[in-house]
């Protein structure tokens, strides 16, 4: 049993995308459950798919660069492929950050709610004081799942751009032919080198 679990922390600190993905839907269920009492049970199921889906859109900022890279192939289209492929990383490279704007703004917008209807139940008295330390308590914890989900999506984001642009004065000849192999095999430029 220890090995298992063992196994599954290894796997789940080898893969940051998981600890992302973890962040970001955490996060999301955060608000759900913060308004479970005025939903019913198809509303939910709803949520939980929206949810997903704005999760999967956030994490789009990480992946569709790269998945794209895939498509081409030889034959006829070949040409047009590599060029939809360059045009297709470029693109990625200075706007999928707005792939990460609808699950800020919907997260955001939770959480702006939270606040007010904790701020209305405060200036009524009407909340009991166990009541109102778990709201406290859980807006707190959306609030830095927040902050902490967008500051690692951004970091991995940046690291993931940072990696594909050699435009330092490299040194390491081997480094440099083979990312222009890597550009020449894949029929546009991936990685950017500086002319030399």
């Amino acid at each position: 049993m220890l090995s298992r679990f063992k196994y599954i922390m290894g796997a789940l600190l080898a893969k940051r995308i998981i600890w992302i993905f973890l962040f970001l839907e955490t996060t999301q269920m955060l608000c759900i459950i913060r308004r479970i009492h005025d939903l019913d049970y198809q509303d939910i199921l709803f949520e939980l798919a929206y949810s997903l889906l704005y999760t999967g859109l956030a994490l789009s900022t990480c992946y569709y660069g790269y998945g794209i890279l895939y498509i081409h192939s030889g034959g006829p289209c070949h040409e047009f492929l590599c060029r939809l492929c360059g045009a297709s990383l470029q693109a990625w490279l200075r706007f999928s950050f707005v792939m990460l704007l609808p699950w800020s703004l919907k997260v955001f917008q939770e959480l702006v709610q939270h606040a007010f209807s904790l701020w209305e139940c405060l200036a009524r008295d009407e909340l009991s004081n166990i009541f109102l330390l778990f709201s406290l308590t859980l807006f707190l914890l959306q609030l830095i799942l927040f902050i902490v989900s967008c500051i690692i999506a951004i970091r991995h984001h940046n690291n993931l751009a940072n990696a594909l642009q050699l435009t330092e004065n490299i040194q390491n000849h081997e480094l440099l032919s083979y990312a222009q192999a890597i550009n020449h095999a894949l029929g546009f430029e991936m990685f950017q080198i500086p002319p030399t």
